[in-house]
């Protein structure tokens, strides 16, 4: 879905290009990447960002300054997010003045979306049209700072690019620019441990190595070691939480267990017996929704066990990527407690009422799907269903986040 989609001015899009020679190729997006269905109102976002200013006013004429506002607080709080990066890799002198800057606009850039959106605009209907992209971050408009919705809507205001042959290109990508340098990749590798010298610096890793028939440990020496499994993963499981390091790093769990996690979701993949253009599907995202309403994270949850979500994302990967058989994927967000009942038995071993709830949300999301999406049940030719529980299995990201 959106893994693999970069806008088209993106850094991360320059860098892959460099690592594979300009080997990675891409598809451009329709130019309606993005689709907001709410009752009553079906609006598509153009990548032209001037037109999809100019169609927003066009919907909402009384909120015509609001809109034009947002525009210019999107592009100044996306500068003021790039200054803080820009900072650290800076001459202290500069550095200063870039702090100073920082906290002149501040203010916008770190109150929540919500926050942004009641403060500047009236209509209802607008407000829940601007954060329909909250999605893409995870977090609901109440809990969500306004430089990180600033961020991915500015990202992709003149459209959105994916790789060719699949989001699958930018691992091997990876592969080959760190073969290429010198290093090697190590597959089915758990890490258990990152190792620690005597002064607290980190020296390496203990792993399993879960290649071939038996389970052996191993352990890898490093000068640097860099873990990208997520601060809480890294600070509860990997670093000693007793002793002197346990001690030094106290407060930064303290922070990582006042926040919380994010949200997690369902996901039911679909293999389609045909090409979906044949009902008007261009490759664009769709966002349904059921109403206005981006919060009330727990009666929404309650509705998609029932097999009423509150709303869903529909993508095309195969059309994005150029690949076949066809594929779609509906994704509704939810609250990972609603499956904590099942968490302690194996993944494929949990019972037909886990079977039966699964089968259920699918119907579900297909069928609030099919209310934007006409024809889709009639092309779909096999169903897999996941939720937070199957996230938190491949990915070790705490209650599926």
């Amino acid at each position: 879905h959106y893994i693999g989609q970069v806008g088209p001015g993106s850094r991360a899009r320059a860098y892959f290009d460099y690592l594979s020679g300009g080997e990675l190729g891409w598809n451009r997006m329709p130019d309606a990447y993005d689709r907001f269905v709410y009752p009553g109102l079906d609006l598509s976002v153009s990548s032209d960002p001037d037109r999809y200013e100019r169609e927003l006013v066009a919907a909402f004429p009384q909120e015509a300054k609001a809109i034009h506002r947002y525009f210019k607080d999107i592009r100044r709080t996306t500068s003021w997010t790039t200054m803080g990066f820009i900072e650290g890799m800076v001459p202290r002198p500069m550095a200063s003045l870039l702090r100073l800057a920082q906290r002149l606009g501040g203010r916008t850039a770190t109150g929540t979306t919500k926050a942004y959106l009641d403060t500047h605009v009236r209509s209802p209907e607008l407000k829940a049209v601007l954060a329909s992209q909250w999605g893409d971050y995870g977090l609901p408009p109440s809990r969500s700072a306004f430089a990180v919705h600033a961020l991915i809507v500015s990202h992709y205001l003149e459209g959105g690019w994916f790789p060719k042959g699949g989001s699958a290109r930018i691992a091997r990508t990876f592969e080959k620019g760190i073969e290429q340098a010198g290093g090697a990749v190590r597959v089915a590798q758990e890490v258990t441990e990152i190792l620690l010298d005597d002064g607290g610096a980190a020296t390496g890793v203990r792993v399993m190595d879960h290649r071939g028939a038996a389970v052996r440990e191993r352990v890898y020496q490093a000068p640097v070691v860099i873990s990208a499994v997520g601060a809480f993963n890294t600070f509860n499981r990997l670093l000693p939480t007793s002793g002197r390091i346990g001690r030094l790093t106290g407060p930064t769990r303290r922070t990582l267990a006042n926040l919380g996690t994010g949200a997690s979701a369902v996901t039911v993949f679909l293999r389609l017996r045909d090409d979906p253009r044949s009902i008007d599907i261009d490759g664009g995202n769709i966002w349904v929704n059921r109403d206005l309403d981006h919060e009330r994270s727990q009666e929404h949850s309650a509705s998609l066990l029932e097999g009423r979500p509150h709303d869903v994302f529909v993508s095309f990967p195969s059309l994005k990527s150029g690949e076949s058989p066809h594929t779609a994927e509906i994704i509704s967000f939810c609250d990972a407690k609603a499956f904590q009942q099942w968490a302690e038995h194996p993944r494929g071993h949990r019972g037909p009422e886990y079977s039966a709830l699964k089968e259920r949300i699918a119907h579900g999301l297909l069928e609030l799907a099919e209310s934007a999406v006409p024809g889709l049940t009639d092309l779909v030719d096999y169903v897999e269903t996941s939720t937070p529980l199957t996230y938190e299995h491949y990915t070790a990201h705490p209650a599926g986040a």
